[in-house]
């Protein structure tokens, strides 16, 4: 990440995929299925799908999209719909499963927790505005919060399926930032996160703290085509991080950016970096 007055214009938010039909755009309707190792010839949808599909009114005939969260999807088209057995989706044999290329370079979410229906909006947004990954952290400001992983999964799901986005962000368990800054070496700029696939050298970790040495606003992203390059942004608690904390990160070698002159709540501070990330990227 370097210093500049000047960042790229081009957004690389996740755009809602559309298919066109006679000249008309139409956004379409997609399901998730997360696990499949391939797709079946025939799916049954569950309550809450076929709720959807009714609401959408869809008849015999139309097409649903079958996504396996990681990217690849797969049109399917449903049976009669009966309300009195079980709606089928059957594969459409003269479409192959299609490969949907995400968001370059990937953003690793890394917030504290707030409380109640707040976090549930922070895994709802940064779904949306495309996080690859989101890593709570337990900070030494921050109360010990006990995250319920079906239910934040199942958020994390819906939203991804009202923004029409393939990948799934992977949810990790909550770890103290003290364990991941005692497991990161001097100098390396990143986060030594327990998933491998994140610790590769050429990440760059952004800490957004009011007490910042520069804006975020004034720093550019690395290249789309600048392959191995990840970002993670970091957001503390409400409190504020301690001064332990910030001195390691400085240690570290994170860039440590202020958003602005407000002091904002974590998840106002996660929409605003992913939205910032999201126009930025190049």
């Amino acid at each position: 990440v370097s210093t500049n007055s000047t960042t790229s214009a081009r957004g690389l938010h996740e755009i809602p995929r559309q298919e066109r039909c006679k000249g008309k755009i139409q956004l379409m309707f997609l399901i998730f299925r997360p696990g499949l190792s391939g797709f079946p010839e025939t799916l049954t949808l569950s309550r809450d799908e076929y709720r959807h599909v009714r609401a959408r009114r869809l008849r015999a005939g139309g097409d649903v999209f079958v996504g396996d969260g990681r990217g690849r999807r797969q049109l399917y088209r449903l049976s009669e719909i009966d309300t009195d057995a079980a709606v089928e989706l059957r594969i459409a044999a003269d479409e192959p499963p299609q490969d949907v290329a995400e968001r370059a370079p990937p953003v690793h979410l890394l917030p504290a927790v707030p409380d109640g229906r707040r976090w549930d909006w922070l895994l709802q947004k940064a779904t949306e505005l495309g996080a690859t990954s989101i890593q709570p952290l337990r900070c030494e400001h921050s109360e010990a919060r006990r995250i319920k992983r079906d239910r934040d999964e199942r958020i994390i799901t819906e939203a991804a399926t009202q923004s029409r986005r393939l990948v799934l962000p992977a949810l990790a368990e909550t770890i103290a930032l003290k364990e991941l800054l005692a497991n990161t070496p001097d100098g390396a700029g990143y986060l030594a996160l327990p998933d491998s696939a994140q610790d590769a050298p050429r990440s760059t970790a952004i800490v957004l703290d009011p007490r910042g040495d520069d804006r975020l606003a004034r720093l550019v992203l690395p290249a789309a085509d600048d392959a191995g390059r990840s970002l993670q942004l970091v957001i503390g608690p409400e409190g504020g991080f301690s001064e332990r904390e910030l001195a390691e990160f400085r240690r570290i070698g994170c860039a440590i950016c202020v958003l602005g002159t407000p002091i904002l709540r974590v998840e106002t501070a996660a929409l605003a970096a992913l939205s910032w990330a999201s126009f930025c990227s190049d």
